[in-house]
């Protein structure tokens, strides 16, 4: 119990992690777990952003409608890293995205910070490799320390579009679909949309006529960061958003 919030442990375990709001009066006013066997091990805040990291002990990790999988290690005898982040959105806290340093051993992060759009995580690992999203790491001895950075993606969503060309993508997050209202050009001119992953894989492409409004179709995609980038003969340019 939270003062009058109760949570309940969930997804197979008898120890969920959890992050609570009080006031500076002392009462609670939202609480929200990470179902799975979860740890902290760190704990960030940004304004209304709160980032947390630790690890989880178990086939999965829930946070909110976001899920980890422990893919690298079925036997789940060793434990995977993690980074999430919460928004405060004042009566409620909601999950993001979260993020998860893999491999077939030991991963834990003990100690996090924020330093504008950058989230720094220290820890140690002994897999061979560990993978950081598309980078990986091997310790040198049976264990190693590290130190890894990310970007904090609704920071960067708020960014305009980088490049020479700028367009207009709402709403930010996004659900099933988004729009682009591309900028005007000669008649009969189009643009290429590609849709992009964290990773910077493109996963959807499709033309749009300039000075139009475009619409993205986003169902079936996993919750996440991704990014639009429009290609035309005048110059491209490329946008980040949040699929919730």
């Amino acid at each position: 119990m939270l003062g009058g919030i109760s949570l309940t442990n969930a997804n197979g375990s008898s120890q969920n992690a959890f992050v609570g709001k009080l006031t500076d009066t002392g009462n609670f006013v939202w609480g929200q777990q990470v179902s799975g066997y979860t740890r902290l091990g760190g704990l960030a805040v940004s304004g209304n952003n709160i980032f947390l990291a630790g690890f989880f002990f178990n086939t999965t990790a829930t946070f909110g409608s976001i899920m980890l999988i422990n893919t690298l290690n079925p036997s789940i005898t060793y434990d995977d890293a993690f980074v999430a982040k919460l928004t405060d959105n004042g009566n409620t806290g909601t999950f993001a995205w979260a993020q998860q340093i893999s491999g077939s051993l030991s991963e834990e992060i003990r100690c996090l910070t924020v330093a504008g759009r950058n989230i720094y995580a220290a820890g140690f690992f002994n897999s061979m490799p560990t993978y950081f999203g598309s980078l990986s790491l091997s310790p040198a001895s049976n264990i190693a320390a590290f130190l890894a950075s990310l970007t904090d993606p609704t920071l960067t969503a708020t960014t305009t579009a980088q490049g020479s060309l700028s367009f207009s993508l709402f709403p930010n997050p996004a659900h099933t679909s988004a729009t682009v209202q591309l900028p005007a050009g000669p008649g009969g001119a189009t643009a290429a949309l590609t849709l992009l992953d964290a990773l910077g894989r493109a996963v959807r492409t499709q033309q749009a006529a300039l000075g139009a409004r475009a619409e993205l179709d986003l169902r079936g995609l996993a919750p996440g960061l991704y990014a639009v980038r429009v290609s035309s003969a005048g110059g491209s340019g490329t946008q980040c958003f949040v699929v919730e």
